[in-house]
Parts: C-alpha cells; sequence; structure tokens
C-alpha cells in the first residue's frame, strides 16, 4: 500500500486498509447500525462478520483472519455535545468535553488546540476566570466542527444506493491534489481558529457577572 490505502464502500457499510510501518497493516470497518444493546468483548468480530456478510472478496479475506489476539477495538461513533465544559476548578478537555468522533478528523488537532488555549488562560487569570475563558474561546470551533460532522457522516458511509453514487462520484473525479489541499486546508483554519482569538487581560468581565461574548473585543 505504501502511504496510500485502500477502501471499500457499500451502502451503509465501509472497509479502509492503510499501513503502520514494520509490516503492519491496519483495517477500519464502520457501518450504520441499530441502536441495539453494548456487544459484548466476546461477541465483537461474530458482530462485525454479521455486519459484512457477502462484501467484497478482500474485505472477507480479512475478516476471516480475525482474532482476539489481535489489537481490536470496537466502539459507537458518538460525538459528545455538552452545554459547558467547567465547573468550578475542574475542566473537561479533549474527548471528554468534546468528542467529535473520526467523521471529523480533528479530535486530536483541537485537544492539542484546547489544551494550548487552557495553558493560556490559566496564565492570565484565576482558576475558574480562566476556564470559563477556555469553554468561551474553545467552544465556537467545536460547533463548526460538529455540525460538519453531521453534514459529512452521510457521505461518509452513504446509507442509500442514490447517496453511494453520489459519493463514488465526487471520490472518482476530483483530483486527488485538490482533495488533499481542501483538507489540509480546512484542518489546519480550524485547528487555529480557538487560538487566533484574542486573549483577554483581566477576568473581570466573567467574574463581575454572566459570561460576555469577548471575540470581538481587543485587548486593553
Amino acid at each position: 500500500l505504501g502511504k496510500n490505502f485502500e477502501s471499500y464502500a457499500e451502502p451503509g457499510r465501509l472497509t479502509e486498509f492503510y499501513t503502520l510501518g514494520n509490516n503492519r497493516t491496519a483495517a477500519f470497518f464502520a457501518w450504520h447500525a441499530r441502536r441495539d444493546p453494548p456487544v459484548g468483548r466476546a461477541n465483537r468480530i461474530a458482530a462485525l462478520r454479521a455486519a459484512f456478510q457477502a462484501a467484497h472478496p478482500v474485505v472477507m479475506s480479512h475478516l476471516n483472519t480475525l482474532n482476539e489476539d489481535l489489537p481490536f477495538y470496537f466502539g459507537d461513533l458518538e460525538m459528545v455535545e455538552m452545554p459547558n465544559w467547567c465547573s468550578g476548578p475542574v475542566a473537561l478537555i479533549g474527548d471528554a468535553a468534546h468528542c467529535l468522533t473520526l467523521i471529523s478528523g480533528q479530535g486530536a488537532g483541537m485537544a492539542m488546540a484546547g489544551a494550548c488555549i487552557l495553558s493560556q488562560e490559566l496564565a492570565a487569570a484565576a482558576p475558574e476566570i480562566a476556564l470559563a475563558r477556555y469553554d468561551r474561546r474553545l467552544r465556537p470551533a467545536i460547533l463548526k466542527l460538529q455540525k460538519r460532522a453531521r453534514k459529512t457522516a452521510p457521505l461518509f458511509i452513504p446509507a442509500t444506493k442514490r447517496a453511494f453514487a453520489r459519493r463514488n462520484f465526487i471520490m472518482k473525479y476530483t483530483p486527488k491534489k485538490i482533495l488533499g489541499w481542501y483538507i489540509s486546508k480546512t484542518i489546519r483554519s480550524e485547528s487555529n481558529m480557538g487560538l487566533h482569538l484574542p486573549l483577554p487581560a483581566t477576568g473581570r468581565e466573567i467574574q463581575d457577572g454572566p459570561a460576555q461574548d469577548l471575540s470581538d473585543k481587543k485587548d486593553p
């Protein structure tokens, strides 16, 4: 595979293979599922094989080699949405605060951006004031990414044959360089969104009353 990856897409399910180095290959399986009870550890591979019955022969050959001795993660793609990330002197950060799911492609980037913003605010104000400002600075970027992830999900794993055909048309006829440029540009701009908002000099706006939107105010 080299630096590329193989993708096998069907209506309602997606399989991808890519290299990790040292002759290792990673496999990714995703599919639409009903809200069934959680799948126990002993039933994970059986549930995966059931979801990919009659898939492409390459996909089936890999599924047949899976066993519980391999590094294996099984879970739902669930987005975390919370009205606030801070309470008193306690703050959530990264996926605990705003899990974007892998559909956004920004989970790790926004976790690092959040850590940077939090450290800046803690250096500028008392903890409770700093935590409130951390929430206010980062939240606009997170809300934008969550909105985009909801729109992207139907393209990521199309549920219908019509949506599947539309996705394939875009992927087939859009030049790879244009796709790469668009994706990298989007990731950079969104990861930097919170970092480029002005730093507050004091915490009086929050300390003396309800939090105000400071995104359009200049530093004193």
